[in-house]
Parts: structure tokens; sequence; C-alpha cells
């Protein structure tokens, strides 16, 4: 309707592939949400490695942005961790890109400010182990 907002609050459904059963055999198996979701938080960037997911919401708290760890046992998935920015300010969308491999995360920050370079928007990426 025009002029009103619609809530956006998201999440991620995953999908099990039965590897025996045929290529096009997917079920979902659970669906996931931050623990502290709100509305308009876009979470849904995801990285998978083995039984660990991450998964960002760049517009999380003022469009500064956080990241969600989520760790698989059996068929259940259950949320392990809230990343942040050690530096993070509103409107950096910290989430926005997210990356996984092993025991490694990295999250992208497409707007965060360079303050070393006076740069704005600049963008940064942080790692976390």
């Amino acid at each position: 309707m025009p002029g009103h907002a619609v809530p956006l609050l998201a999440c991620v459904l995953l999908l099990l592939h039965s590897p025996p059963a045929s290529a096009s055999t997917w079920t979902e198996q659970q669906q996931l949400a931050a623990s502290d979701a709100a509305s308009g938080d876009y979470f849904g960037t995801v990285s998978i490695s083995g039984d660990y997911a991450v998964i960002g919401a760049p517009f999380d708290d003022s469009i500064q942005g956080s990241a969600y760890i989520f760790y698989r046992s059996g068929s259940s998935w259950t949320q392990q961790a809230k990343l942040v920015a050690g530096d993070g300010a509103a409107n950096d969308y910290f989430g926005n890109s997210v990356s996984m491999s092993g025991d490694t995360v990295v999250i992208g920050a497409a707007s965060k400010d360079s303050t070393s370079h006076s740069l704005s928007n600049s963008g940064s990426a942080y790692v976390f182990v």
C-alpha cells in the first residue's frame, strides 16, 4: 500500500540434500533466524563450512550490521554467536558479505569509513577465528 512501511523480518531456510537420492531431491531442514531478530535487519547473506554457517544481517542496529554463527548437530541448527565489528558505527553495513572456511570467518562492511586514510564509505573486511 502506498505510504505504508512494510516491516521486513528475514530468515534463512536450510535445505538438506541426501546424497544417495537423486540430485533433484532436496528437503527443508530448518528455518534459521537471529535470536534478536528485528524488522528490517536483512538477515540472509550466507556461507557454510562443514557444520557451521555464518549469516549476515547488514541492517541490524541502525545499519551498523552484525553476523551470526550457527552450528548443526544432526539435523538441528543452533545459534552459537553474534559477531559485530569492534569499531562498528551506524551505516557500516557489516554483514553485507560473509565467507567461512574451516574456523575462519570474514565479514564485509561495505560502507565502513577508513579513519587511517580519511575516506568515507571505503569499506572494510573483518577476520574472526
